[in-house]
């Protein structure tokens, strides 16, 4: 739940291939993270929570999309009286 405003940021930063950048950033910016647990010895480094990470980076990418989606469709009214 933590990195699902990440991978929206990611996926609105990117000007083309929206989930392909958030998941190479994504992927890169956790491996850092869980690569600098396992030499300072602080936290747990496991695979599971790369993974979820991941997923949560992935989840906020599609959301982005679908708003994007979402609004290219919609009209815009008049509610001048």
């Amino acid at each position: 739940m933590l990195f699902i405003p990440m991978g929206y940021i990611f996926a609105y930063l990117a000007k083309s291939k929206p989930i392909k950048t958030a998941f190479l950033f994504g992927c890169s910016l956790m491996m850092v993270v869980e690569f600098t647990q396992a030499i300072t010895r602080t936290g747990v480094c496991d695979i599971d929570d790369l993974l979820m990470n991941i997923s949560g980076i992935m989840s906020g990418c599609v959301m982005r999309i679908g708003k994007k989606e979402t609004g290219k469709n919609q009209k815009v009214r008049n509610t001048n009286c």
